[in-house]
């Protein structure tokens, strides 16, 4: 699988990846050839973990969208994931089965959302969470979530401000270390809170 990871303060909010791809049993490394976890759209940068299949389809469904992708809250993320697993299932060919006891149809996206309204977590059933502090998907999530918990509260045992990039790189530096399916290099995008802009790339591929 993957880890993808944000992290927000009042003066930044970042959200970075590593870049192995698994196929089964076998790594595939940044070095034979570009496998983003990251990807922008409008103002936001949207990562992925889980599925492959699911990265080009999801994408494409959301830049489709053109001003009707809105997420800049959790009520808008919730719509506009709403309209995107109809495209999914029109357009993609989704198979939204689960569990036949599941109360809504899954959509099988793991995904983090972060532009400068905050970040949000996007899930199987559409179910659409913001987070304050950080997060992490995939299966480097424990260990990311492990390094971000101890650099959070280091900083602030400090007395300092916690610093949303190196908190990211430590939860990202954790992860590639023990999860067999994390490696690679970093990538990690920044944004400026309460701001339209766009991401800034702070580690662009080699």
């Amino acid at each position: 699988m993957s880890t993808v990871l944000a992290v927000a303060t009042p003066q930044a909010i970042v959200i970075g990846s590593e870049t192995l791809l698994m196929q089964g049993e076998t790594r595939l490394g940044h070095a034979y050839g570009d496998n983003p976890k990251l990807y922008t759209v409008g103002h936001s940068c949207i990562g992925l973990t889980g599925t492959v299949a699911h990265y080009s389809a999801l994408i494409l469904a959301l830049r489709s969208l053109g001003e009707d992708c809105r997420l800049g809250s959790v009520e808008q993320v919730f719509e506009t994931f709403n309209r995107v697993h109809r495209k999914l299932k029109d357009e993609f060919f989704l198979n939204p089965k689960k569990q036949p006891d599941d109360a809504y149809e899954a959509n099988h996206i793991s995904a983090l959302v972060a532009n400068g309204s905050g970040l949000y977590g996007v899930y199987a059933h559409r179910e659409v969470l913001r987070f304050d502090r950080f997060w992490a998907n995939g299966t480097g999530r424990p260990y990311a979530l492990g390094a971000m918990h101890c650099a959070w509260n280091a900083a602030q045992d400090s007395g300092a401000a916690p610093d949303a990039l190196a908190i990211a790189r430590q939860g990202l530096g954790a992860a590639m270390e023990f999860d067999r399916a994390s490696g690679g290099a970093m990538r990690l995008y920044r944004f400026m809170p309460g701001s339209d802009a766009g991401p800034e790339c702070l580690t662009p591929p080699t």
